[in-house]
């Protein structure tokens, strides 16, 4: 019911050892091939609806006056437990500080989309634009001043830059106001271009052939409701069924067996095709159709040289021409991506050698690690694609899951019918092409410009890009945008610079004039604020102030902020360096095609609190410090004592949501060289990767508290709603010898969050991966994964895991610090019956007092045994006060452990 499909692998030697690499084709298992569910399979609905109304209730606790049907649909309460939809509430932030801005003063400068720039900028008479606005706030002199932003939207032409002349600035809106990079199209003449009704085609059965993937049997729960089963023995009643069902895409059909699979008509409404040869199985849908014509053409004026982007008239995002189509807002893979290609390329041949790094010395070695204690990478070499130029992952052998040095393929090869395109079509342009790629396994996607297309051969060559992650590898799932021959559905967009025209698809039966209500954003950065460790931009705020529309940064430079997994463009739509005590406050983050907010090398406490960020192209927040990572070929690199990074920075009250548009390598918050975060009461969900990303130790005292995590890692795997790497040491003046020189970092506390690790966030609520030290995970409520002990001095504590499938599993106690062992006490532990039910192993552990439910727990080992028969091998030491109990609690109870926990 769920087989595999082609997706490639490849054969290969690393660039050390030369740059051989043989493409073929392989399967590379059902992760590659079916959609991420938002439940774990069987898990019983009443556990599910427990839950999901608990994080319902949690989430008005934490933040009140949210809108919270925008959480209820995200929590899927209406389709999966039936329950009533909360009536919809304005914004509340839009009016939250006009109480403060009464009268006229002469430290405040006045906005108004009715002013002029000629005006002084009195409240009377206001100035029109924020860039006026701004520098007539200069000419108040030193001190607090207010530029105060009345109701309204301003499209800014170029970026608004801030410096040290602008501390003590409270920039403020007075009502809903939204800074926009987008640009409102002329008054264009729209003619015709493609305008035809709809054909449905021919329904084209095909026998022995399986397209069950990613559905549910009917025997199964939670239902995939894209693709729900039932049982049927006639084939020809599931045609039927499909052929009258409007959202029908296509049906699969299995015939008798022994296995749940048994008699199952499956209708899809997706656009999964992904077809494998298997007896007594049917499958069938449409060919030859194609949906209603829509599209019309009008010719730009001379200033428009491109069009990256562009937005509706109610502000949602149009996407450029794109096979296979998908909404990139609304569909989550596998929609919209073809699975696998034919073939892969070889990675491009080096332009350099790689510099390797290779440091250790005294600080370093006070973590007392027995493993990740040498701070390495390479320069150059594979490299050269990042900026600086330096990975961890581009020396020769890289440690950590799987590692290998740096690559990329080449291009691919794609099979016949995965894209509108045959032998004699023409791709004249192909070289304006951009091709979106899974790296296989998912844990980061890359974009490619692309040198070459041969339709013939179906073979692309890439140019540029494969640097949005830095861990490189085989490629995967694909698709491609910006080809005129790809325009065929409502809302896509193509622009031909050459002879500047527009085509656009629009919904059926439009007769499109003037603008048709488009834009396009032209604006990468709304807001740049630069200071520095030496003059910072002291006590700037933005108080309700709306950010949206800028382009896409995917295709700019990215970096390797640290050892962990990530790479990052140091780039953000609202972007600070070199500030303390920040303020961004009731502001609104939406449709930005990058990070929506950077905090980049110096900051000290800043504050960002009470925004929300929703459908972002990268990450809501990411904080990034900055070491010296080429100079004397590298040696300086793990050297943070200058104090060039964030610094106690209290990130609270957030709604982050939506996230990873493009790039989906991204999180709620990510943080790299950098120290002291607390991040408190925010909801963070519906996430193509994690929650909130610590891609090193560095100082560490980080606190985490009082969040709620859910929908994470909706298109990516292997990973966590909270996730943490540490495998490069850093030297600070802030860890727990603080004044001092010293890699030992101060411990992170995570407590009293609602962590739900569903979708591809198999790997436990709290994902301490490679190198990850020094963590107090005590008193969250976690659901569904399993709990990391990879490392050392892991202390996990009075948590209630509920349907975990493992806990402790085959970590070692030790973990890689032997005079810190990992812990594992006070817990209330849920196994899922469905999976490895596996506690920790024989060997000499520091657990206690944790109460197990589940039907057959064991500690795995060469010989499985049970916790009592553990503890009576000795019963002094061996899991003292735990409790094994064979039934699972109802899911009230369960919600009931969490409640207590959490204070609801």
């Amino acid at each position: 019911g769920s087989p595999t499909v082609k997706s490639g692998t490849m054969a290969f030697s690393l660039y050390a050892i030369g740059l051989l690499l043989v493409a073929h084709t392989t399967s590379v298992g059902a992760e590659a091939t079916t959609g991420y569910v938002p439940d774990q399979p069987n898990t019983p609905i009443d556990f599910i609806c427990a839950y999901r109304r608990f994080a319902f209730q949690y989430a008005q606790k934490l933040n009140p006056d949210y809108d919270h049907s925008i959480v209820f649909d995200a929590l899927m309460l209406g389709s999966l437990c039936n329950d009533t939809r909360p009536t919809p509430r304005a914004h509340a932030y839009s009016q939250k500080f006009t109480h403060s801005v009464g009268g006229v003063r002469d430290s405040t400068i006045y906005v108004a989309t009715t002013g002029k720039d000629s005006n002084p900028g009195t409240q009377a008479s206001p100035k029109a634009t924020v860039k006026a606005g701004l520098d007539a706030t200069r000419s108040l002199g030193p001190g607090p001043r207010t530029l105060q932003i009345e109701a309204g939207t301003y499209y800014l032409s170029e970026t608004l830059d801030f410096s040290d002349q602008d501390s003590d600035l409270t920039v403020l809106g007075n009502g809903e106001v939204w800074l926009s990079g987008a640009q409102k199209l002329d008054d264009l003449k729209w003619e015709q271009y493609k305008v035809a009704p709809a054909s449905k085609g021919v329904f084209t059965i095909t026998n022995n052939t399986d397209n069950q993937n990613g559905c549910t049997p009917g025997s199964r729960t939670p239902p995939n409701p894209q693709c729900m089963c039932h049982t049927d023995p006639d084939v020809h009643n599931c045609e039927r069924t499909c052929i009258v069902d409007v959202d029908c895409q296509s049906f699969a059909w299995s015939g008798p067996s022994s296995d749940s699979w048994s008699n199952q008509c499956c209708i899809h409404k997706d656009s999964v095709w992904n077809l494998k040869p298997l007896p007594n199985h049917v499958v069938g849908r449409y060919v030859g159709g194609h949906p209603e014509y829509n599209i019309w053409k009008a010719t730009l004026g001379d200033a428009w040289t491109q069009v990256p982007q562009m937005r509706t008239a109610t502000g949602a995002r149009s996407p450029r021409a794109r096979a296979p189509n998908a909404n990139p807002e609304t569909d989550q893979w596998p929609t919209g991506w073809v699975l696998g290609a034919e073939a892969f390329l070889p990675p491009k041949p080096l332009k350099t050698q790689p510099t390797l790094v290779n440091v250790s010395n005294a600080e370093i070695a006070e973590r007392g690690s027995t493993t990740f204690n040498v701070y390495g990478g390479g320069i150059n070499g594979p490299c050269e694609v990042f900026s600086p130029p330096f990975s961890y992952w581009c020396q020769l052998h890289p440690s950590g899951g799987g590692g290998f040095q740096y690559f990329v393929p080449g291009g691919y090869q794609w099979s016949e019918g995965d894209i509108p395109l045959n032998a004699t079509s023409s791709v004249a342009k192909s070289n304006e092409w951009t091709v979106h790629m899974w790296r296989r396994s998912h844990w980061a996607n890359w974009m490619f410009d692309v040198d070459s297309v041969d339709v013939l051969n179906r073979t692309v060559v890439f140019g540029r890009g494969g640097f949005q992650g830095c861990r490189g590898g085989p490629g995967s799932d694909w698709y491609i945008e910006n080809e005129l021959a790809f325009l065929d559905h409502p809302g896509e967009f193509y622009f031909d610079k050459d002879s500047r025209t527009l085509y656009y698809a629009f919904n059926a039966s439009v007769v499109p004039s003037g603008s048709a209500g488009l834009s396009v954003p032209l604006v990468q950065t709304l807001v740049n604020v630069n200071g520095s460790q030496a003059h910072p931009v002291k006590n700037l705020s933005f108080k309700n102030i709306g950010f949206r529309d800028t382009t896409p940064t995917y295709m700019e430079p990215h970096g390797v902020p640290s050892g962990g997994d990530w790479a990052l463009e140091r780039r953000a739509a609202v972007f600070f360096e070199g500030t303390e005590s920040l303020n961004i406050d009731a502001c609104r983050f939406e449709r930005l095609d990058s990070n929506a907010l950077m905090l980049s090398g110096y900051h000290r406490d800043a504050v960002i609190q009470n925004n929300e960020f929703a459908w972002t192209g990268g990450s809501a927040v990411a904080a990034w410090g900055f070491t010296d990572e080429i100079t004397d070929n590298g040696i300086h690199g793990f050297d943070g004592t200058d104090g060039n990074h964030p610094l106690n920075t209290r990130v609270t009250g957030n709604v982050m949501r939506e996230t990873g548009i493009w790039e989906k390598q991204s999180s709620c918050w990510f943080q790299a060289k950098t120290a002291r975060t607390t991040l408190s009461n925010n909801l963070c969900f519906n996430l193509a990767r994690a929650g909130f990303n610590f891609n090193d130790g560095f100082a560490g005292g980080d606190f985490v508290t009082h969040n709620l995590i859910f929908n994470s890692c909706r298109e990516s795997a292997d990973h966590g709603p909270i996730n943490s790497w540490d495998r490069q040491p850093y030297v600070t003046m802030y860890g727990l010898k603080e004044g001092t020189p010293s890699a030992l970092m101060k411990p992170r506390n995570i407590t009293r969050n609602f962590l739900v690790g569903n979708y591809g966030g198999s790997n436990g609520a709290i994902d301490n991966d490679d190198g990850s030290e020094y963590y107090r995970n005590n008193h969250n409520f976690q659901v569904y994964g399993h709990q990391k002990f990879k490392v050392g001095d892991i202390e996990s504590y009075g948590n209630v895991l509920a349907y975990v499938s493992g806990f402790g599993e085959h970590w070692p106690s030790s973990g890689n610090i032997p005079t810190a062992p990992n812990q594992m006490h006070d817990n209330i532990v849920v196994f899922h019956p469905s999976g490895s039910q596996q506690y920790h192993g024989q060997e000499p552990w520091v657990a206690y007092n944790n109460t197990l439910y589940g039907p057959a727990v064991t500690l795995p080992g060469k010989h499985p045994i049970n916790l009592l028969e553990w503890q009576a091998e000795d019963p002094q030491h061996n899991d003292v006060g735990s409790k094994w109990i064979k039934e699972i609690p109802s899911g009230e109870d369960i919600v009931n452990f969490g409640k207590a926990l959490l204070g609801v």
